[in-house]
């Protein structure tokens, strides 16, 4: 139903001498909690991070004081103000103190945002409907990322029919479209995901294990190699420790081709 948001500011520094509660040091107060009640704790999850706060702009002065990032302005009437992502970015990188020295992992769902600048304090980098409509999404964020871990959390059900009904073969199209960029496949939650898992739990096992794999080597922007069809897309990863150079290829058409792929 009907919800109202109401944004707030994540700098964890914010009216830290006036001793007033703020989100951001209440949220790390939580994080140490949880850390302390479990020790085997992996990392820390941050759900539709780019929903935060991050893209709004912060136009009370009372706020700049605190802040670590450049101000800037509002581009409609300009109007001094600190952008929403800026003190996102300081929550993140205290986060990253918080986690890192006992070897925990910071992840985010950035959801359909390219918020570029917060991929440099994740570890793991989410996206969520990466692959819909269009390639473009994963082809921005895997630069972006670089060699670190991309996930893509796809609604799967807004890529069938009208009945919402995933194919065996829009299935496998998915992951071989993550494939291509190192991505590790997954689905979100909807009414038959788990007996879509299951009917193609071969499939995902599949592609899950050579995206680690991929992901492991490293992903390079120049691949040292190429085809001689356009519709062929090639991307590099590693070497691996034992000098293994790994290419994915893509076949974009809409018919199977043949061609040729010179390396280096």
């Amino acid at each position: 139903g009907p919800s109202v948001t109401f944004y707030l500011n994540m700098d964890p520094d914010l009216f830290a001498d006036r001793g007033l509660p703020v989100v951001g040091a209440h949220e790390l107060g939580h994080v140490k909690a949880v850390m302390a009640e479990n020790p085997s704790l992996d990392g820390i999850y941050l759900d539709s991070w780019s929903s935060w706060g991050a893209m709004v702009d912060n136009c009370r002065r009372d706020h700049f004081p605190y802040a670590a990032y450049p101000l800037t302005y509002d581009e409609a009437t300009g109007t001094l103000c600190l952008r929403g992502q800026w003190s996102a970015l300081e929550f993140l990188g205290v986060l990253n103190d918080l986690l890192h020295p006992t070897g925990r992992y910071v992840l985010a769902n950035l959801g359909a945002r390219l918020h570029t600048f917060t991929a440099m304090w994740l570890d793991i980098v989410g996206i969520e409907g990466g692959t819909r409509p269009g390639r473009a999404q994963v082809e921005e964020f895997r630069p972006v990322v670089g060699q670190k871990q991309l996930c893509v959390l796809e609604h799967l059900q807004f890529l069938g029919g009208d009945d919402g009904v995933i194919s065996r073969e829009e299935y496998d199209a998915y992951a071989k479209r993550c494939l291509l960029w190192g991505a590790i496949p997954s689905v979100t939650w909807f009414d038959g995901y788990a007996q879509l898992y299951e009917a193609n739990r071969d499939l995902f096992d599949l592609y899950y294990a050579l995206a680690v794999r991929l992901s492991q080597a490293g992903w390079h922007a120049v691949t040292g190699a190429r085809s001689d069809r356009p519709e062929i897309r090639l991307e590099r990863f590693g070497p691996e420790a034992d000098g293994t150079v790994l290419i994915t290829v893509l076949n974009t058409a809409d018919t199977a081709l043949q061609t040729t792929v010179s390396l280096d």
